[in-house]
């Protein structure tokens, strides 16, 4: 987001205040596709929710009933639905393990170091198995692809989900890959931290090649057919124990968009933050969703997927409908237009819920339909404030197999403190950095040089070029493991990642020692809280430092853990302290606002906090707020996360939680009557006059749809609902006199046959 400089009451309430972001618009991909889902079952009316694209769920050759089933649909009714392929190319279906692979199927299984295999689920008699995409499991995947790209229906392929797990690594296949790939011979991953980090990059290598490869035959033999790559964010793999490659898929030239899979179920965990575990799932919706786009190049599109339901048997019904409205508000924080709307599995999130949370799955729905043709804005504190990701976050593990220096701590300890703060995090994909253009927007970088590592020097050269040219650079890390891996490029120069940062940028400054007694720090000379002492295993591998000319900001003793210098026209700070101990207690989150406020001393907006976090798109507006804020009597709004959507007049957003409201003061005040909001999908223009208005909605049988009028002070004539067959349509009515509107449940026959309204009002 571009800064502002000027803070202003945000129009939805009387009493918060915050910059104004104007959005973009998005680029609509060539084949109109904004919105799509999968789904792993035949075609049923009940829940095609008639999004651009359909993607149906495939392992194998002879798993193709669904969508075969969807496109017989799509020819008998003449429906204009995309028709895509998902190939679980992660996961075998036993068809290559028990018939196509022979004596080596289970070699390429994913493999424990105990010789247990890596197992998702079963289907039927067959295990589902993760599989290592070795040689001949790629070339079989291409046959996969073959059969069904030879119909000429398939116009979109995904490839779901192309992850190794951590713990995974000891196959035979995945060692042959090794020896191929290294040159010398297979090395356990739990025998050294480089045998570690070798294992994760080549688990990351080998996905990133047979997406490309893959990839690249489909544009050759099927040059119309869009490839999409569905990923997590880096933290959730972190958080799942994955090597992770955002940015290796990312330069695969084939591949035309990624879906960012942000699910219900993957936002609510307990995350370190201000000394506790604690749950955020808007947080840690936000952050996910912001992380992805950095990593992409600008012609990508890119599909943000919320999930409606929920894996977990345990939870309740309004549990998954909370977590799902989260996730919905959150995908809206975006710096331009969200490319589409992704739901999931939609007889589980969609035909299996209750007709009331189906109606307002359609309102959500229809604002993402409408989103190519919406401007708006966004609200919320000082831009230009964040951190670096990199995909060596999840390289650097641990023994156990999970990630060492508690990345999540690292990501979470910024990003929830941020947002606590309505303030955005401006996510640098690191591992991307080859411009100083690209950082034009910062104002302030926070780089973890040790739950992350710079891939190449051509990253260290444009941070220290971007700092000497005026930015403010804030580097953290400890001295670790990976610190001193013999492949890494720093330590061919005998330097560090921090000690080579600081060269480049013509600081005279060196790392003194690695280690203190586990104290409490002091900052700017006075000694903070006992909250914020250093725990002992983070103490021995704190880093102090020596230089000329530095400003300390933090010390233990006599020694300097952090400090600022000049480096050009810009500012440099650095800190030798494990950069999860911003996690560690409430004062050390709270301690990390004055470092960012030391960070942009000067600055002409520095470090401004705001009351709430806004979305507007065209009528739509999401909203968070981080207090009890009231909301603007002179606006009308229809809940959209009501099913009833209950007209707002006033009235107050509580604390921590989220809102989606359609905003309707224009064409209230206006005085005339009008169809407020219908969801579902419009399949036609409205037909409007005087007194009259027409409109036709398609939507999934045995669910409604909820239209709102407003009557301008006439009364309702007639209301008429009618399909397509002539077969008249269910219409519950319910009255708000105060409002002086009247909602409409319309239920659809069929979701072939649209139902044309037609409402009357007396002259």
């Amino acid at each position: 987001m571009s800064c502002q400089t000027k803070k202003i009451t945000i129009p939805y309430f009387t009493n918060a205040d915050g910059f104004c972001y104007p959005l973009t618009n998005f680029r609509v991909p060539e084949n109109g596709v904004v919105t799509l889902y999968q789904c792993n079952a035949g075609y049923n009316p009940v829940y095609d929710v008639h999004t651009d694209c359909m993607l149906a769920y495939v392992y194998g050759i002879n798993n193709g009933g669904a969508l075969d089933s969807w496109v017989k649909h799509k020819h008998t009714y003449n429906d204009n639905t995309v028709i895509g392929l998902m190939v679980a190319i992660n996961r075998d279906s036993g068809e290559y393990v028990e018939e196509y692979a022979g004596e080596r199927g289970l070699m390429d299984v994913q493999t424990r170091a105990d010789g247990t295999f890596r197992q998702h689920s079963t289907m039927g008699p067959h295990n589902i198995y993760y599989m290592v995409p070795t040689e001949p499991y790629v070339e079989y995947k291409w046959k996969v692809l073959q059969h069904f790209l030879d119909t000429g229906h398939v116009k979109v392929v995904t490839f779901e989900e192309p992850e190794l797990w951590n713990d995974a690594g000891y196959s035979k296949g995945f060692q042959e890959e090794w020896e191929k790939f290294y040159g010398f011979a297979y090395q356990r991953q739990e025998e050294s931290a480089i045998a570690r980090y070798r294992s994760q990059y080549l688990k990351a290598y080998l996905f990133y090649d047979a997406v490309r490869k893959l990839a690249q035959r489909v544009k050759a033999n099927y040059p119309d057919v869009q490839v999409i790559l569905p990923t997590h964010s880096i933290d959730d793999y972190c958080a799942h124990g994955i090597a992770t490659n955002l940015s290796m898929f990312a330069s695969v030239d084939e591949v035309d968009g990624f879906i960012g899979q942000t699910w219900s179920d993957g936002v609510v965990r307990p995350l370190p933050f201000a000394g506790e575990e604690c749950e955020n799932p808007f947080a840690t919706a936000v952050t996910q969703y912001r992380s992805y786009r950095p990593f992409l190049k600008p012609e990508h599109a890119l599909y943000l997927l919320q999930d409606p339901a929920s894996d977990n048997p345990d939870i309740t019904q309004p549990e998954k409908e909370e977590r799902w409205k989260k996730t919905v508000v959150a995908s809206m924080m975006q710096d331009d237009s969200v490319v589409s709307q992704f739901t999931i599995w939609p007889q589980r999130a969609f035909s299996a819920a209750s007709r009331d949370y189906r109606s307002i799955q359609l309102n959500v729905y229809k604002m993402y339909y409408d989103l190519p043709k919406l401007k708006g804005n966004i609200y919320a504190g000082s831009a230009g404030i964040g951190f670096a990701l990199s995909d060596t976050a999840s390289w650097c593990i641990g023994k156990n197999h999970q990630v060492t220096e508690k990345n999540l701590a690292t990501i979470f300890g910024i990003s929830m403190q941020l947002i606590e703060d309505c303030i955005l995090p401006d996510i640098i994909a690191l591992d991307m950095l080859t411009d100083v253009k690209q950082l034009s927007h910062m104002r302030v970088l926070l780089v973890s040089y040790d739950a992350m590592k710079p891939l190449n020097e051509q990253i260290q050269q444009v941070l220290a070029d971007w700092v000497k040219q005026g930015g403010r650079l804030l580097v953290v890390g400890c001295d670790d493991d990976y610190t001193h891996v013999e492949d890494a490029w720093w330590v061919k120069k005998g330097t560090t990642p921090v000690e080579d940062l600081l060269a480049r940028a013509g600081v005279n400054a060196k790392r003194n020692s690695v280690g203190v007694d586990s104290v409490v720090p002091a900052s700017n000379g006075k000694a903070m809280a006992d909250s914020c002492a250093i725990p002992a295993d983070y103490a021995k591998r704190t880093v102090t430092y020596v230089g000329e000319e530095i400003t300390p900001f933090i010390t233990a003793g006599e020694n300097v853990l952090g400090f600022t210098a000049k480096a050009g026209d810009g500012l440099i700070g650095v800190l030798g302290l494990p950069s999860a101990y911003f996690a560690l207690s409430r004062e050390t989150a709270d301690w990390l606002r004055e470092l960012w406020k030391l960070m942009l001393e000067g600055d002409a907006e520095g470090y401004v906090a705001a009351d709430t976090l806004a979305a507007v798109r065209g009528g739509y507006v999401a909203l968070w707020g981080s207090k009890d804020l009231a909301l603007n009597p002179d606006k009308i709004y229809l809940d959209l996360f009501d099913y009833e959507m209950k007209p707002l007049q006033g009235g107050t957003l509580a604390k921590g939680l989220t809102a989606f409201y359609y905003d309707v003061t224009d064409a209230v005040q206006a005085g005339k009557p009008a169809l407020l909001f219908t969801g579902g999908v419009e399949t036609s223009d409205r037909v409007v006059t005087e007194n009259s208005v027409q409109f036709t909605i398609a939507h999934p049988s045995e669910s409604y749809s909820s239209s709102m009028l407003f009557n301008g002070g006439k009364k309702i004539a007639s209301i008429k609902a009618v399909s397509e067959s002539g077969v008249e349509a269910n219409v519950v009515q319910k009255a708000y006199e105060a409002q002086d509107m009247l909602l409409l449940k319309i239920d659809a026959i069929h979701v072939n046959d649209p139902v044309t309204v037609t409402v009357t009002w007396e002259d």
